[in-house]
């Protein structure tokens, strides 16, 4: 019987990346980008950022040519984007590279990267991986817009880039580029279209989750405008990239949360700690969600973050709630096993301090401590992203690593350290089942 759901799934599961591409009920939406690549791309502002990104003749999705890639990137010219407003990504690929490595042969990038209106590069941006093919498929992707604000806390737009990279010098090619804005809730239906092609999070928020997050639940409740910032890493960032917030406004019908991504890669609360005016206070967040998989094992770094964002945060008149994840998604790096978060039977800490006392000691049950003292909420990404990988993704043959080749985990990862868009739709999936309705 195992092996039969195994065989069900795959056979529902294999095409969900590419179910990417699969046409929602929509009226027309404006484009705000459009390349088919008949002409020269490099007079409509497209650059080659070597000698190996070429405009071909060879082959092509249609038409009479196309991008190829090989070990240099091409770059869309820069995209005036409304502040949090949702784009749809469509676009052709084809790459004949291994399937069995995320972050090996065959896989390529695709990323949307930002400036301000100053002409500044922005931390924050969003990436992700198309997967290989022999032959020419539509890939469909979501995009939320990035934002600045202005002195007033006022959101500010930003500037859009589109890129296409390769991993490990894999080459592709790449057709019929398309970028159009969407409503959310077209978002919303790929992604309950996409997360179905996935095996389901069997995750049970505790029944304590809102106790240090009144002002939050008090928000959602009312229908009101909940303005989060999600501070951390590029882990975090993916987390921030998912259309989590699409779920949780449909669970709490006529609230609007606005999701500003205040992130940088490989960088946790040693360096926020120092730097909280400029990446949290001056966003004025109704909510502050600390998370990602570079924080480190230092409680007084969190304890800093923590104080003095509350108490900058007065000085531009907000307190905001705060909330703590622990670390997630899981590097694939094999065979450095001590770089998985993820293990089996891993307990679920819960916000209650007392409900924890018969967990071994670790840093997440530190952290949890530190939650309750200093009021904030707290969800153990770790344990429930390990429930699911060892649970329900186990069960269908998607879960944890071979541990000799670390094989199929990669199911789930765009590289040797992040998750691709079904890592990021399940991590999106447990931040929004954290925020539903007490029942």
């Amino acid at each position: 019987m195992l092996i039969a759901a195994i065989r069900s799934w795959a056979c529902k599961l294999a095409p969900s990346l590419l179910l990417l591409g699969t046409v929602l009920s929509s009226t027309a939406q404006p484009v705000v980008l459009s390349a088919d690549f008949e002409s020269d791309p490099a007079q409509s502002g497209w650059v080659a950022g070597g000698p190996s990104a070429t405009w071909s003749t060879l082959e092509k999705a249609s038409g009479q040519s196309c991008l190829s890639v090989v070990s240099d990137q091409w770059s869309s010219p820069l995209i005036a984007t409304k502040p949090l407003q949702w784009y749809r990504l469509t676009f052709n690929s084809k790459t004949s590279g291994k399937k069995n490595n995320a972050g090996g042969s065959g896989y390529g990038y695709w990323s949307a990267t930002y400036v301000d209106g100053n002409g500044q590069a922005l931390n924050s941006d969003q990436y992700s991986a198309f997967m290989p093919s022999p032959d020419w498929v539509t890939n469909t992707f979501h995009i939320r817009a990035k934002v600045t604000v202005d002195s007033d806390g006022k959101l500010q737009p930003c500037q859009l880039r589109i890129g296409f990279h390769p991993i490990h010098g894999a080459p592709f090619l790449i057709d019929n580029v398309e970028l159009t804005e969407t409503r959310p809730a077209q978002v919303r239906e790929w992604a309950d279209k996409f997360y179905a092609t996935l095996p389901p999070l069997a995750y049970q928020p505790s029944q304590n989750r809102f106790r240090n997050l009144p002002q939050t639940v008090s928000r959602l409740f009312a229908g009101s405008t909940l303005r989060v910032l999600m501070l951390g890493d590029s882990v975090q960032q993916d987390t921030s990239n998912s259309p989590w917030e699409l779920w949780v406004e449909k669970f709490w019908p006529g609230s609007k949360i606005e999701v500003i991504c205040s992130t940088k890669g490989s960088t946790g609360v040693d360096f926020y700690k120092d730097h909280i005016e400029e990446r949290i206070a001056r966003y004025r967040p109704d909510l502050l969600i600390i998370g990602g998989i570079s924080n480190g094992t230092n409680i007084t770094h969190f304890a800093s973050v923590i104080d003095h964002a509350r108490e900058i945060s007065r000085k531009f008149g907000k307190a905001p709630e705060i909330l703590i994840l622990t670390g997630a998604w899981s590097p694939n790096s094999f065979p450095r096993s001590n770089a998985y978060f993820f293990a089996p039977n891993i307990p679920e800490l819960d916000p209650s301090p007392a409900r924890n006392l018969a967990a071994p000691a670790s840093f997440r049950v530190d952290l949890a401590n530190l939650a309750s003292l200093k009021q904030c909420g707290f969800l153990d990404m770790t344990a429930v992203s390990s429930a699911y990988i060892y649970g329900p993704a186990k069960t269908v043959g998607f879960g944890p690593p071979d541990p000799k080749t670390g094989q199929p985990y990669d199911y789930w990862m765009r590289d040797t350290i992040h998750g691709n868009d079904r890592a990021k739709l399940i991590m999106g999936r447990i931040l929004a089942t954290f925020f539903q309705p007490m029942r």
